[in-house]
C-alpha cells in the first residue's frame, strides 16, 4: 500500500476504501497537504496563547506555596477519594515548584508553537508540543477547559502527517500517505465532536425552550464582549439557542455531502467563531474553527492557491 520512501503506491489505491484513507488523485493529496498546513499553522497560534495565558498566574497555582501546589493537590485528591481516578495524568510539572522553572516551561511551549509550522525537516517539534500540552493539561486539570482536550488530538492528528507549507505541492507527483489519513481523522474526530456537542444539547431543557444560548453567555467575568442585554429578547435567544443546536447536528452530514461542503465549511467557521464570542471557552471553539479547515473546499484552494500552479 505504501513505497518504502512513505509516499503513496499508486497501483495500490485503486479500491474506495484506500482511496479513503490514504489518497489516490494528486489533486486529493495536494488538497489534503494544503488543509492540514492551514490547520497546523491555526493550531499553534491557539497553543502559543494558551501556554501565554498561564503566565501571569501559574505561580498562583503551581508553586510550592500555590493554590495548586503538589502538595496541595495531594491532599485534595486524597481527601475526595479521587486519587485512582486521576493516577494516569502524568507530567513532570508535579516535581516542579519553581515560579522560575514553570515560566520556563511555559516559554519553551511557546518557542515549540513557534516552530511547529517553520520546522519541515522533522515531526518532532509537534510530538514535543504535543507531549507539552498534555503535561501542562494534566497539572492545571482542576482549573483546566475544553481547549486543552482540543489541543490534544489536534495536534496528535497533526504529529501523523509531515510539515509542509500551505503553498507546497507533493514533490515528483506524490504525497506522504500519513498526511490523507492524518486528515480523515480529523475529520471524523471533528464530525464526532459536532454531532456529540448537537445532541448532549438536546439532553438539556434548556435548548429546548430557546434559553441555552443564556447559559452559554451567563459567565460574564470572563468574556470580552458582554451580550446579555441583546439576548433578553425572546426572539433573539430562542433563534440562537435552536440555530445552535440545529447547525451541531447538520454539520456532520454538510461537510461530507460534495455538494454541500462549501455550505458546511462557511457554516462550521460560524459556528464556531460565534460561539467563540458568546462563551467564555473561545479558545475551545477557535481551535474547533482551525480544525474545521480539514474540510477546506477544494473550489476555495483553487482559487485561494492557485498561483503554485502558474
Amino acid at each position: 500500500m505504501k513505497s518504502s520512501d512513505n509516499t503513496i503506491d499508486t497501483a495500490a489505491t485503486d479500491s474506495a476504501w484506500n482511496s479513503f484513507w490514504f489518497g489516490r488523485s494528486i489533486a486529493e493529496l495536494s488538497l489534503a497537504c494544503r488543509s492540514l498546513a492551514m490547520v497546523r499553522i491555526g493550531l499553534a497560534v491557539i497553543a502559543f496563547w494558551y501556554f501565554a495565558s498561564h503566565w501571569s498566574d501559574v505561580a498562583f497555582w503551581f508553586a510550592g506555596d500555590g493554590i495548586l501546589s503538589a502538595e496541595a493537590l495531594g491532599v485534595f485528591l486524597a481527601d475526595a477519594d479521587l486519587g485512582d481516578t486521576v493516577q494516569w495524568r502524568l507530567s513532570p510539572l508535579y516535581w516542579i515548584d519553581s515560579p522560575t522553572l514553570l515560566r520556563g516551561y511555559l516559554l519553551v511551549g511557546m518557542l515549540l508553537a513557534i516552530a511547529m509550522p517553520l520546522v519541515r525537516s522533522t515531526r518532532a517539534v509537534t510530538v514535543a508540543l504535543w507531549l507539552s500540552v498534555v503535561w501542562l493539561a494534566n497539572r492545571s486539570m482542576i482549573i483546566g477547559g475544553l481547549e486543552e482536550v482540543t489541543l490534544a488530538w489536534g495536534l496528535a492528528y497533526l504529529a501523523i502527517a509531515p510539515v509542509q507549507t500551505p503553498f507546497s505541492d507533493p514533490a515528483g507527483g506524490t504525497a506522504a500517505w500519513t498526511t490523507t489519513l492524518a486528515r480523515r481523522l480529523m475529520q471524523i474526530h471533528l464530525s464526532i465532536v459536532f454531532l456529540v456537542t448537537g445532541l448532549a444539547m438536546l439532553s438539556s431543557l434548556a435548548w429546548w425552550d430557546g434559553t441555552g444560548v443564556m447559559a452559554v453567555v451567563s459567565p460574564i467575568e470572563i468574556r470580552y464582549f458582554d451580550f446579555t442585554e441583546t439576548l433578553r429578547s425572546p426572539l433573539v435567544h430562542e433563534s440562537l439557542s435552536h440555530g445552535i443546536v440545529l447547525g451541531a447536528i447538520a454539520l456532520p452530514a454538510l461537510l461530507w455531502i460534495g455538494s454541500t461542503r462549501a455550505a458546511g465549511f462557511c457554516l462550521a467557521i460560524l459556528w464556531c467563531v460565534g460561539l467563540a464570542i458568546l462563551s467564555s471557552q473561545w479558545m475551545h471553539f477557535l481551535g474547533l474553527a482551525m480544525l474545521s479547515l480539514s474540510f477546506f473546499p477544494e473550489k476555495f484552494a483553487d482559487r485561494l492557491f492557485s498561483r503554485t500552479d502558474r
